[in-house]
């Protein structure tokens, strides 16, 4: 049996040091707020910003708000200072209609197939390293779908369509809120996580340890998050957040779950890295579709240690094939499977990696 699913990754792999922790976590307060329509609440704390960022976005959730009367002359300030900036052409059409002139947008240009191609081959391509590329995919590659495969719910059916249900991990549960988490529904061993975020993995080998009370005040608090806001990842902003149960998934061979990650261009496999020592101590090789080291290729967080003893996995070709099944016609995706001896792999996609 192989077993399979899909999200996008709601977070980045890597940070650039802009703001302070303090406002960081202000602005994490101010989104949250807004999002919940605390319109007043998220202007007291803005007094308490040190560094004005993040203002261009806080303002625009403030306009497009259901409580918040937005003035005309607001748009126009916001309109001046941020017209290239995402979300400019609904202010522009906000602005319309309380008929205040505002600076017409500069609208990002979305491209796709032949045109995507040509763009990105070109030597012109501003960006150039994979960073600056994975950014400007996520202002010019907006496809519908993406908001199915970021939910860790509803993706298994857009996987089950792609490759077949037999390659999606069964789901045991899946709650709106937490206080209906039912433990006595589970068996022994299961996964909780959320469907609309990453991190948020909570491994139970025995539910009879479980504090119930504990996993509820967590997953309350987790459902309150929007990557959206938080990453500036648009495919989370419409996701409804939710709590699911799955199979528990086990290698009884090993201490720990290899965990596989193919980096996928334009459907096709070009190299794969192996996560290893996850809960001790985390490092990641990286390995081209044969499955060769490859020397050089490396990350700062899991630094690689060339002489690990890794396991490459037998049904490596098959791991090959299913995720350039589930990568055909996307410029970029990152195909993650689980390999045990028990239930077989496990699948997960990734975008913004």
């Amino acid at each position: 049996m192989v077993a399979l699913f899909i999200s996008l990754g709601a977070w980045a792999t890597e940070s650039v040091d802009v703001l302070t922790d303090d406002d960081a976590a202000i602005y994490v307060q101010i989104f949250t707020l807004q999002d919940k329509e605390k319109i007043d609440a998220a202007q007291k704390l803005e007094k308490k910003l040190s560094d004005k960022f993040l203002m261009n976005e806080v303002l625009y959730q403030r306009y497009i708000s259901k409580t918040y009367h937005t003035k005309g002359a607001e748009l126009q300030k916001w309109m001046e200072k941020y017209y290239d900036m995402p979300g400019a052409e609904r202010l522009s059409k906000i602005a319309q209609i309380k008929k205040a002139t505002v600076r017409k947008p500069v609208v990002p240009h979305i491209v796709t197939g032949k045109e995507y191609i040509e763009t990105a081959q070109s030597e012109n391509w501003t960006a150039k390293t994979y960073n600056e590329k994975i950014q400007w995919l996520k202002l010019h590659d907006r496809r519908p779908e993406y908001s199915t495969m970021v939910d860790k719910v509803l993706v298994k059916d857009y996987i089950a369509e792609k490759v077949g249900q037999d390659y999606v991990i069964p789901t045991l549960a899946v709650w709106d809120n937490a206080e209906e988490i039912d433990l006595n529904s589970l068996p022994d061993e299961f996964v909780l996580k959320c469907n609309h975020d990453s991190q948020s993995v909570r491994i139970c080998r025995n539910k009879k340890d479980i504090d119930l009370k504990e996993i509820k005040s967590y997953y309350a608090k987790r459902l309150e998050k929007n990557g959206f806001w938080y990453g500036r990842e648009w495919p989370y902003k419409n996701v409804k957040p939710r709590i699911l149960a799955e199979k528990f998934m086990s290698d009884d061979s090993s201490d720990s779950l290899y965990d596989y990650k193919f980096f996928c261009f334009n459907g096709k496999v070009k190299c794969f890295k192996v996560d290893f020592g996850r809960f001790t101590e985390h490092h990641a090789n990286y390995y081209d579709a044969e499955g060769r080291l490859i020397k050089g290729l490396g990350e700062t967080a899991y630094p690689p240690v060339y002489d690990a003893v890794v396991h490459v996995p037998s049904n490596l070709q098959q791991m090959v094939t299913l995720a350039e099944q589930l990568s055909r016609g996307l410029p970029f995706v990152r195909v993650d499977f689980y390999d045990t001896v028990v239930v077989g792999v496990g699948i997960e996609c990734k975008l913004y990696v």
